[in-house]
């Protein structure tokens, strides 16, 4: 996927540090998705 991704971005003439962004928003965004599983999890 993240392969995919900078393919996409470069064959798009846009700037490559936008992976390292997209990068970042994706760990991020599995870390809270990890937290609320484990939350909902506990919870029952």
């Amino acid at each position: 996927m993240f392969g995919m991704v900078q393919q996409g971005i470069v064959y798009a003439g846009w700037n490559p540090d936008w992976f390292k962004a997209f990068l970042g928003v994706m760990l991020l965004g599995a870390v809270l998705i990890n937290l609320w599983v484990q939350r909902t999890a506990t919870r029952r």
